[in-house]
């Protein structure tokens, strides 16, 4: 109901809306038109008004233009100039003794009088003449207070023109008289020669009427408004006019200001009508035109006042309402009517649905339904027909127990009678006799008095049977279809709870297959798990129905035996059997497909009681088995506590590790190495590792740990930036400059694509010379990528780093390559030092070796010289470095230096 309601509310609202958008797009079009219709008018009178304007001011001031040509050739003025330039220099005279001077002049007074005749008769504010200096000589006005005789206009723009024999003209504001106006002036020339000009001003309040009964204003050259119907305009400027850009002297000069206000003048803000202006802020909206004078560098403005804008607009919104409600009435008794003949027919829909529901819902849903009352069947749908086999009127009439399977009736009913409402899981009976699983969910209503019951029959065979596919792929390996690891786990828990509570124990047998990766790298992965079912199958055989075989993934599998003895020997016992049966039944050949194999296990076994954790035991079995294949695999072997023990000690060993890195806890010790004359040639830079709480620690402990983590590459990197600083600081000091650091070089870190420019990157870091630095290496580390570790090596030696072969003899010592590699030293290894006293063996191979580097151009050093025999021997066969417990143990750097100052 509410949501009719709102759909009604909604739809009325939409066409109310809808109506108001007709009318307001209506009435905006026809005002606009109305407004259009007026702009157009304002500016068509504007621009006639501009017209009129500008002709009537042109006639004006071509009549006023001409006034100055008339006099330039009349005699008085010819004689006055002519007087003036033979007679009279203005050039060394003051204003006042020019003034004066001329003012007194008789020549001059004649034509002073004749001016101002002439003055009256042309109804003009001024006439003047000027001599070619630019000085007034004579002027109408000259017996007035604002005489302009003797003052100087040659800065004027007429003037200029004049000299140049052009006629001027100009506005200004007269000096004198303080009046505006516009000056028209004409030259006086004689025999060629620039004399001077005579000048007509006519004053611009006389000009007033020409605007008096027109809304308009007149700017000059400038931009500056020198008449105008609102005298709040004169002397206001245009946006963007050349009077913004004049300097205050030049504003001085001719309109005797500097300040000239910008007349405000905006668009109204209508987007129809763009033309429309608001100026100087008036409420009405205005047009205006212009037109221009070039040959008096006038423009003309004429505005027009828009005064029926507001009421146009005002009209516009009535006329809006007005529609906008009639249209809105009208949809509001559209829309109920509309709603009135839906309502009938949604009566009618409503009924014939009613009519139908029953069949609808009972026949479209997937479940059956059952209608039952007195414990027979009144009513089903098609569903239940379908799940049964039965047809609708096999249905009617028959008892409900007759269509439930025998073994679960009772608990049906006795579901039914615990309430209402029930739910059960049972199986029914088909017609044909076989049975279905089924999920019914009953309801007890009450209809017409007549108490029934309502139950829904879902068929869940197929969904049971797809959980149970489910969870045998959760618990199950799919390809041996053994438990995986999920189950093994639980089962074991569970083992444990029966081992804590009768006593006996049990045991896991830990499997891996030997060489199983080399199988499927030749044969294939295919045939790798033919390999790995056929074992699966052969561990079957080889345990109790009670026993557990499971795999964990890849090759691994775990056998957990159960109720074994309660004493610990005989439950080992028991286990060796089962390892011992499995290991003779896993050594058999395996036929797959055409090719016969034979593998073989290692197995790792353990025993369990209650004290251990299901993770534990798996670890321990796991350990057991690695045990059994560093004892040649194809065994067994037991879980040995001693072991756990030494693997945790490495584990713990390598956290420390991790943060021995972080916390900076090493430190090179440097080993030196004398020649033959007891001089020092170097030494060797050895890590060792400071222990907060253990103190010292071998890197015999932690190299390999380090190798097998990773943790070498930032170690080595360390070892190679200190030992850099070192040989920064030999560098320094006279008596180490010549010093050479040995490093020794793991081979992961050898191997870094990137390992030269590490090594280059340190010693630019310190800026230490590259021939003092020495990377030690071993023979085992060069022979893999043999191309590469050629081309890292001929890189660093390039730039200088020495290359010494480090325990040279136990290796694989071949000649072929070892005159490939850019060697500088080969290290006598120290087990041919040890004996060489007495053993006729080490000194054939340390003769052989100083044989070797002689003849490849290198130096031989030996270590673990101890003895002052072991020298003298060494000396005798031509080796002539030496290092060794003998000169010096490692040591740091502060005893090294010790060392060196007593060597």
């Amino acid at each position: 109901m509410r949501r009719r309601i709102y759909i009604t509310v909604l739809l009325a609202t939409t066409l109310i809306l809808f109506w108001c958008g007709v009318a307001w797009l209506f009435t905006n079009r026809y005002f606009h038109s109305r407004i259009g219709e007026q702009v157009q008018q304002n500016t068509s009178l504007s621009q006639i008004r501009a017209e009129d304007l500008a002709n009537s001011i042109q006639k004006n001031l071509n009549y006023l233009a001409g006034i100055p040509g008339f006099f330039t050739h009349a005699v008085r003025v010819i004689k006055a100039v002519s007087h003036e330039d033979t007679g009279l220099k203005s050039s060394a005279l003051t204003y006042e003794s020019r003034k004066k001077l001329w003012t007194s002049d008789t020549v001059l007074r004649d034509l002073d009088q004749a001016l101002a005749i002439a003055c009256d008769n042309f109804h003009v504010g001024l006439i003047f003449v000027e001599n070619a200096a630019g000085d007034t000589i004579a002027a109408s006005n000259w017996n007035t207070p604002e005489s302009i005789i003797g003052a100087n206009f040659a800065d004027r723009d007429y003037f200029r023109l004049n000299e140049k024999g052009l006629r001027g003209e100009q506005y200004a504001v007269g000096r004198q008289t303080h009046i505006p106006g516009l000056f028209f002036s004409s030259p006086i020339f004689i025999n060629g020669k620039f004399m001077g000009a005579v000048v007509a001003k006519t004053n611009i309040p006389e000009l007033t009427f020409l605007v008096k009964q027109t809304d308009a204003f007149v700017t000059d050259k400038n931009g500056v408004i020198i008449l105008s119907h609102d005298k709040d305009k004169e002397m206001l400027s245009m946006a963007g006019t050349p009077v913004s850009q004049m300097s205050t002297k030049d504003k001085e000069a001719i309109y005797m200001k500097d300040d000239f206000p910008e007349l405000q003048i905006k668009p109204w803000g209508d987007k129809d009508f763009v033309s429309l202006l608001r100026i100087q802020g008036e409420v009405y909206p205005h047009v205006m035109a212009s037109k221009a004078l070039p040959e008096y560098n006038l423009t003309i403005y004429a505005e027009s006042e828009l005064s029926g804008y507001f009421e146009l607009k005002h009209d516009q919104m009535i006329f809006f309402l007005l529609l906008s409600t009639l249209g809105g009435l009208l949809s509001v008794f559209a829309l109920g009517g509309l709603l009135y003949v839906r309502s009938i027919n949604a009566a009618r829909e409503n009924i014939r649905k009613s009519e139908l529901r029953y069949k609808t819902l009972a026949d479209g849903t997937f479940e059956g339904i059952i209608i039952s009352s007195g414990g027979r069947i009144l009513d089903a749908n098609n569903r239940l027909t379908q799940i049964l086999g039965y047809e609708l009127h096999e249905l009617v009439g028959l008892p409900v127990v007759n269509i439930i399977a025998a073994e679960d009736v009772d608990r049906v009913i006795a579901n039914i009678q615990k309430g209402a409402d029930s739910y059960v899981e049972h199986q029914m009976l088909r017609k044909d006799g076989s049975l279905v699983l089924v999920e019914a969910h009953g309801q007890s209503l009450v209809q017409d008095g007549q108490s029934i019951r309502m139950t829904t029959i879902r068929d869940i065979t197929l969904t049971k049977a797809a959980e149970d596919k489910i969870k045998h792929l959760a618990f199950y390996d799919p390809l041996t279809r053994l438990p995986n690891r999920r189950l093994l786990l639980d089962r074991l828990q569970q083992a444990l709870v029966t081992s804590d509570r009768s006593g006996k124990q049990g045991a896991l047998l830990f499997l891996d297959l030997d060489n199983f990766k080399t199988l499927n790298d030749t044969l294939g992965h295919d045939i790798g798990d033919l390999l790995l079912q056929q074992v699966a199958r052969r561990l079957e055989s080889c345990v109790r129905e009670g026993d557990t075989v499971a795999r964990l993934g890849g090759d691994e599998f775990v056998v957990m035996l159960e109720d074994l003895s309660e004493q610990s020997f005989e439950a080992a016992a028991q286990t060796e059997l089962v390892g011992i049966k499995i290991l003779n039944s896993l050594n058999l050949g395996y036929q797959l497909g055409v090719h016969l194999h034979h593998s073989t296990p290692s197995i790792g076994a353990t025993l369990f009681n209650k004290q251990e954790s299901v993770e534990e035991l798996l670890k321990q079995a796991d350990i057991a088995m690695y045990q059994a294949k560093k004892a040649g695999r194809n065994t067994l072997r037991f879980f040995d506590p001693e072991m756990q023990h030494l693997i945790n000690e490495r584990m713990s060993l390598e956290t420390e590790l991790r943060k021995a890195i972080e916390n900076n806890e090493f430190q090179l010790y440097y080993q030196i190495q004398f020649d033959h004359t007891h001089g020092p040639l170097g030494a060797e830079a050895l890590i060792r590792w400071i222990h907060p709480q253990r103190g010292l620690i071998s890197p015999a402990e932690f190299i390999p740990i380090a190798e097998e983590t990773g943790l070498i590459l930032p170690i080595g990197w360390w070892v190679l930036k200190t030992a850099c600083a070192q040989i920064k600081a030999w560098q320094n000091a006279t008596e180490t400059c010549n010093l050479i650091l040995s490093v020794n070089v793991s081979a992961k870190q050898f191997h870094q694509a990137n390992f030269a420019d590490q090594v280059k990157a340190a010693m630019q870091l310190y800026g230490i010379n590259p021939k003092l630095l020495k990377l030690e290496l071993t023979e085992g580390m060069l022979l893999d990528n043999i191309d590469d570790t050629i081309t890292t090596m001929f890189t660093l030696r390039d730039v200088g780093v020495g290359f010494s072969l480090d325990d040279f003899g136990t290796g694989y010592s071949s000649l072929q390559y070892l005159k490939r590699l850019p060697l500088t030293q080969l290290k006598i290894d120290q087990s041919f030092v040890r004996d060489i006293n007495f053993d006729n063996n080490d000194k054939a191979i340390v003769s052989t070796i100083v044989a070797i580097a002689r003849s490849l151009n290198l130096d031989v050093i030996a270590e673990g010289v101890e003895t002052k025999e072991q020298r003298q021997i060494l000396l005798d066969l031509d080796c002539t470095h030496y290092q060794g417990y003998l000169f010096g143990k490692p040591m740091p750097i502060e005893q090294f230096k010790a060392l060196l100052k007593q060597a």
